[in-house]
């Protein structure tokens, strides 16, 4: 007999604890335990060994085909998988709680390993499990409260946590976030999953559908779009910490106003995304989100220029963050529309790898270009490439164009390009 189908608030409400949860592990690592450490006095170049255990969240789909095959228990199939994983992320917080930073280098380094894994992986079952739980009109919701519940994940990790930090130690600090991360588990418990679709992959391999996946005719637009889309918000976002540092900007200013209002700002410009991609459609949200983009980075012209007033950086700042979600937002809405019902965390985790990997690298290489070309120069190059995202975003859906999507066609909903 078919599980009643629950309310779309309830659904939204699961995925938003779990969201949060899966970005509070990482934040936790890259933002607070790097500070308690470099305030210990770690030189900077073991720092970076912590920083590469983000490397995880940008090759998690190479064993995403893992949780589309298996199930871990008889009643719901990813919903099995995040049971254990959020059990798992909440024993390694408190694992992890039981030892000194400084003095317990390899022991807290090889449990962040386990963080960053689970937390990886119970994204890509989170990611996987909203595929299931939503219609194709409700995708904008779904991953509005992903995006959302990621930014206010990141801010709980890195930015309260580091106050609590600072408060409360070490040990009481990773039992509130231990604490935070089992909250999903009661909500996960009463949860009825719909029927799992076995995998059609599981015979032919999944290398092949690695390969099959991305060279379906017409993929390569949407390839060439998820490359360039994430260029321009990144390059941005990886310039502003050290832009505003050199206008002279103390450190707990820049983390107010980037980590935490710039997070609100961000999870509540989600909310309004996923109303939007429903209103108006996938192709006037990525079109009308590239040329936003386009325009609004220049803004960071202003600090660029020496106008390092409050108003003139919290202006910048803001619109960033806000550019920022509703690019996430609608690119992970069209990711779940180009997903096989047999293999979405497969197929998720593929695109958001792709995704993210990019992200970094364009952060990463921003503050070298910046360096070498200045601040305005490198604003100005990302104002250009989101121009061309523009460009693509249209190509995407131009008219006499095949729309590929999981099977060589887009699915009803992308092709939704107008309410």
């Amino acid at each position: 007999m078919k599980e009643p189908r629950r309310s779309l608030r309830w659904y939204l409400l699961l995925l938003f604890s779990l969201y949060i949860t899966q970005y509070l592990g990482i934040s936790f690592i890259l933002e607070t335990l790097v500070a308690v450490l470099r305030r210990g006095g770690m030189p900077l170049e073991r720092l970076g060994f912590v920083y590469l255990l983000g490397l995880f969240w940008g090759i998690k789909f190479l064993w995403a085909p893992v949780l589309d095959r298996y199930s871990l228990v008889k009643s719901g199939h990813f919903r099995g998988w995040l049971l254990i994983l959020q059990s798992l992320l909440a024993i390694s917080l408190l694992l992890t709680a039981g030892f000194d930073p400084q003095s317990g280098g390899p022991a807290v380094f090889f449990l962040c390993m386990f963080i960053c894994f689970f937390s990886s992986t119970g994204d890509i079952a989170a990611d996987a499990l909203a595929y299931r739980l939503l219609t194709e009109d409700e995708r904008g919701y779904g991953n509005a409260v992903k995006t959302g519940g990621g930014l206010l994940g990141y801010m709980l990790g890195g930015g309260v946590a580091l106050m609590l930090y600072a408060r409360l130690g070490w040990t009481l600090t990773l039992l509130i976030l231990a604490a935070v991360t089992l909250l999903s588990l009661v909500q996960l418990i009463f949860l009825r999953e719909p029927a799992h679709v076995p995998s059609r992959w599981e015979e032919t391999g999944y290398l092949k559908r690695f390969y099959s996946y991305w060279t379906a005719p017409g993929r390569s637009r949407w390839l060439v779009l998820l490359v360039l889309y994430p260029l321009a918000i990144s390059i941005a976002y990886g310039i502003i910490i050290p832009m505003l540092v050199d206008a002279g900007w103390n450190l707990a200013r820049i983390g107010f106003i980037v980590n935490i209002a710039g997070a609100l700002i961000g999870a509540s410009a989600a909310m309004g995304a996923g109303w939007l991609i429903r209103k108006v459609g996938r192709r006037s949200m990525l079109v009308g989100t590239a040329l936003a983009q386009g325009l609004g980075i220049l803004l960071l012209l202003l600090p660029a220029w020496g106008r390092h007033d409050i108003f003139s950086v919290c202006l910048a700042v803001g619109a960033l963050m806000f550019l920022h979600t509703l690019a996430a937002t609608v690119m992970s809405t069209v990711m779940m529309d180009q997903t096989d019902n047999t293999s979405p965390a497969t197929d998720l985790a593929m695109q958001h790898s792709l995704y993210q990997v990019v992200g970094f690298v364009a952060s990463a290489v921003s503050v070298t270009f910046a360096g070498k070309f200045g601040y305005a120069a490198t604003i100005c190059a990302a104002s250009g490439l989101a121009f061309l995202s523009l460009a693509a975003s249209v190509k995407l859906y131009a008219p006499g164009t095949r729309r590929v999507g999981v099977s060589g066609a887009f699915s009803p909903a992308i092709d939704k390009l107008e309410a």
